[in-house]
């Protein structure tokens, strides 16, 4: 039978991290239920394990002067508070209740002309020809395009086969009618403007096209990104709206849409680990994960958040252990 050593000794300081792993329940009306699988939501910078119990007391009143003569246990919470400070897709979603994640490809701002009868080479992008739209076309196999232009997908993921190139349908990034107010000289950053190309400023009417240059002037910002500026004199009267519209390039991303789940439910594991001190695991059957606080951003690149862990009852699931085990390694253990 194997055993550890627990004596009074410095090797049993606790010095090192702790990591937190999360496994979100995805469907729990099915059997069984459907898990995303754990996650290493990354590292923990601090960590506290909440317990309120309410009491409900009991007096006698034998002798004719009520006195207690026990306390029961009337109520049990556990909580876990703890702070991350790693920022992944995952760890933001949770903590802005975002929904699915969806992954996308980065997307140039324009690209040439579809052409008859031309090879292609998987990654080229095209846009359409005889009839523009706000999608942009990538070859995602190889070949010899038709003698015609194909009838092109009118969503984003649709396919199309032309000649022996098949080509995928992405949303072009568009911007349309970005209203400003020019005053003076000063720079007005353009929202979606990374490599923005196609820049066509109208006046607020949307009659008049202002003319480069003449009118104003397209200034390079923010590493990539651009801005327009009045030119005094020009077309465009001091203080003036006007209508911005441009192609723009988009980034490899993913993206979720923030404040869509009202409850995050899962199981969680907790790994306190350390070289020399006493090392544990805290593993939870059912736990709902809540957001604490704010999410702070500093000018040192470096961002902390705070979560906290409800534990839940699980007997339905796991009757012997319905919160969970506490593992505890002892020292030097490898984990």
């Amino acid at each position: 039978m194997g055993s550890f050593y627990q004596g009074g000794s410095p090797s049993n300081y606790t010095i090192g991290g702790v990591r937190f792993w999360f496994n979100r329940l995805v469907d729990d009306t099915v059997s069984p239920n459907r898990y995303q699988g754990y996650q290493d939501m990354g590292n923990v910078v601090d960590s506290n394990q909440e317990q309120t119990v309410e009491l409900q007391d009991h007096y006698t009143s034998k002798s004719g002067t009520r006195r207690k003569d026990r306390s029961l246990v009337k109520q049990i919470e556990e909580d876990i508070l703890f702070t991350l400070d790693e920022i992944s897709t995952e760890n933001l979603r949770t903590f802005f209740r975002g929904g699915d994640v969806t992954n996308r490809i980065a997307v140039p701002a324009t690209a040439s002309g579809w052409a008859a009868t031309t090879v292609y080479a998987a990654g080229v992008w095209v846009k359409a020809v005889a009839t523009p739209d706000n999608l942009i076309y990538l070859c995602t196999t190889g070949g010899t395009s038709d003698a015609t232009e194909p009838t092109w997908p009118t969503a984003e993921g649709g396919t199309v086969t032309d000649g022996t190139v098949v080509w995928t349908a992405y949303a072009r990034g568009v911007q349309v009618d970005e209203i400003m107010q020019l005053v003076g000289t000063e720079l007005r950053i353009l929202g979606n403007s990374l490599s923005a190309e196609n820049i066509v400023v109208k006046d607020i009417t949307g009659v008049t096209t202002h003319t480069l240059t003449t009118d104003y002037t397209v200034e390079a910002v923010l590493g990539g990104y651009y801005a327009i500026k009045r030119v005094v004199g020009g077309g465009i009267t001091d203080g003036d709206f006007v209508r911005v519209g441009y192609d723009y390039a988009t980034r490899l991303r993913k993206t979720f849409s923030p404040a869509t789940e009202t409850e995050i439910k899962g199981q969680a594991l907790f790994f306190g680990v350390s070289d020399t001190g006493n090392e544990f695991m805290r593993s939870i059957a059912l736990a709902q994960i809540e957001p604490e606080g704010s999410f702070a951003l500093n000018d040192d690149d470096w961002s902390s958040f705070q979560l906290r862990l409800k534990i839940l009852d699980n007997t339905a699931a796991v009757p012997t252990a319905p919160f969970g085990l506490f593992h505890h390694f002892g020292v030097g253990s490898d984990i």
